[in-house]
């Protein structure tokens, strides 16, 4: 009966001791997947900023006017052409269209618009403006 006790003692023992080790093995081994993919994230992250810089650069140089607009018509972003069409101020940036686009058809156009209907052309001062209505995805992109 000694000798059973002894053998069950040792076998918990040992398996105690294997568990911790394999849970230590396990935990490092986390603890470095968990870091390796902090560092991937970190370096998308850098690589979508640049990315999106380039896009935005581009869009500057553009001859048509784009603005950006988030869910709620904050503006986001317009380009040089269409600051200048439309008379936004440099600090426009999270603010409502309706503080800084001084074009009451464009301000109309954009709070009507029509979930069916994605686009609409609009003439002011004798030139025509396309208005198109994307839907993104609810995650922030800028």
């Amino acid at each position: 009966m000694k000798l059973f006790v002894y053998f069950i003692t040792i076998f918990i023992i040992g398996f105690i001791t294997g568990f911790i080790v394999t849970f230590l093995t396990y935990k490092r081994k986390i603890k470095f997947y968990v870091k390796k993919f902090k560092e991937v994230l970190k370096k998308l992250g850098e690589e979508y900023k640049k990315l999106q810089l380039a896009i935005f650069k581009a869009l500057e140089y553009i001859k048509e006017g784009f603005i950006l607009l988030d869910k709620r018509n904050n503006l986001i972003y317009a380009n040089q052409e269409a600051r200048k069409l439309l008379d936004i101020p440099e600090n426009y940036k999270g603010k409502p269209a309706y503080e800084v686009i001084n074009n009451f058809d464009i301000l109309c156009a954009l709070n009507r618009h029509n979930k069916q209907q994605n686009e609409k052309i609009y003439e002011i001062n004798n030139r025509k403006f396309l208005i198109t209505f994307l839907n993104f995805p609810q995650n922030k992109c800028l």
